[in-house]
């Protein structure tokens, strides 16, 4: 290929994912796309809200190490009664391309446990400003969060949850999440406070 001048290269008003840049990595021409460039990790917060009904509930829960330390949340108690917490969020309107989602819930225990677990369900509905929203969830997953290995109360336990839907920008997405402590599979007898529910996004950036 002949040399040719920058200055006389066809212009072009649009990127594609897969279109390709020169890239001089310490003297060495080498090549990289414009996915590889752009693509970015978006965390979308979302706000935590307690339905009508329901045996989950705020609380303000002390550290037991440091008197002066406490963490705000949502209980989902244990006992014969499943409890469930709401919650919502926007996706963001710049997005190029309809990203991959997953749910990241956070929650500490409310006792020294090392060795249970609790089983949790996560369903979403997901509409645009103008639809309707008055319809049911669709369950996503139900998934066994292990208890932190931990030796003090108010350890972090993380859960990622791939999302089988994922809607495109400006949509409201609302939530519901659900403890069944009579369930086998969750074995820890005691609360767990829920103090954030994240979603994730693998995104490419627009020209």
């Amino acid at each position: 290929m002949a040399d040719t001048k920058f200055s006389a290269l066809t212009a072009i008003t649009s990127v594609a994912t897969g279109d390709e840049f020169a890239v001089n990595d310490s003297g060495a021409s080498k090549k990289v796309t414009f996915e590889n460039v752009t693509k970015r990790n978006i965390v979308v917060p979302c706000t935590l809200e307690v339905p009508e009904g329901t045996v989950a509930y705020p609380d303000v829960h002390a550290m037991t190490t440091t008197t002066s330390k406490k963490i705000t949340g949502i209980v989902l108690p244990d006992g014969a009664a499943t409890s469930t917490l709401n919650f919502k969020c926007v996706i963001p309107e710049d997005l190029h391309t309809t990203p991959a989602m997953s749910a990241r819930i956070r929650f500490i225990t409310l006792g020294v446990d090392t060795a249970h677990a609790v089983r949790l369900t996560l369903s979403t509905v997901g509409k645009a400003v103008n639809e309707d929203f008055d319809l049911g969830f669709t369950v996503e997953t139900e998934v066994t969060a292990e208890c932190p290995d931990a030796n003090d109360t108010g350890n972090e336990a993380l859960i990622n949850i791939d999302l089988t839907t994922d809607w495109a920008a400006g949509d409201t997405v609302m939530g519901l999440l659900t403890r069944d402590p009579t369930d086998a599979v969750d074995d820890y007898a005691a609360d767990i406070l829920i103090i954030g529910i994240e979603l994730l996004m693998d995104v490419v950036g627009s020209a």
